[in-house]
């Protein structure tokens, strides 16, 4: 996660500061440091046990780390005041699901954060060029899914791509409602990665939901 990432991360679940927060496939903890800075109690959940944080990374504030996962939380209804899945959400196999297990056990007026992967942008054509260029492309397969899905597997790995538009569609059917969408990403250029946060969503609220930025974060209110 970058800078920006993380403070749009931090600006967008600031209406539940200082209560409880889940962090859907926390991995290793990346965002301990993050997320603990607002909230009095973190908790950390992933499917996979060599990836789970470290107890290091368990600190300020951090609650735990669960093994489990994204499609069946084991949490009681209304157990958490914001919940966060950042680079996870194109992994899952049945978003749908995991979405709404997220506004189960988030409270009334909780917040949701998803930082997604939108299908493919001039960033990931860049990539994919730079890969070839250098005689390094990725093993990987793809091809387009139904509903507009640009689906990908990478070694024992998959997931998919989609239009930011139909990752709001699902979020608003999940039941969640003042959905905003922020682009993000362009800042880990060399050249860009040192302007001023501010200057960076001023930007990307010019340039709107273009193909030009290769992620997104979409905030969303429980009902």
């Amino acid at each position: 996660m970058t800078y920006v990432e993380g403070m749009l991360l931090r600006a967008g679940l600031a209406a539940a500061a200082h209560g409880q927060v889940l962090e859907v496939g926390c991995g290793h903890g990346r965002l301990v440091p993050w997320l603990t800075r607002d909230f009095d109690s973190y908790v950390g959940i992933d499917p996979h046990l060599p990836l789970r944080a470290s107890p290091a990374r368990a600190h300020d504030g951090a609650g735990g780390f669960v093994l489990g996962d994204g499609h069946h939380l084991p949490f009681a209804d209304s157990s958490f005041d914001a919940v966060a899945l950042v680079r996870v959400y194109h992994r899952l196999s049945r978003p749908e699901r995991a979405l709404a297990e997220a506004h189960r056990v988030l409270r009334p007026r909780g917040v949701l954060a998803v930082f997604v992967m939108p299908s493919p942008s001039l960033w990931t054509l860049w990539r994919d060029a730079r890969g070839f260029a250098r005689g390094t492309p990725e093993r990987m397969t793809r091809g387009w899914g139904p509903g507009g899905r640009f689906e990908f597997r990478r070694g024992e790995g998959g997931g998919f791509l989609e239009p930011v538009h139909l990752s709001v569609a699902r979020i608003r059917e999940a039941g969640f409602t003042d959905v905003v969408v922020r682009r993000c990403g362009l800042e880990s250029l060399p050249v860009l990665r040192h302007l001023p946060p501010e200057l960076w969503f001023r930007f990307s609220n010019t340039l709107g939901v273009g193909p030009l930025f290769p992620s997104a974060a979409i905030f969303g209110r429980a009902r």
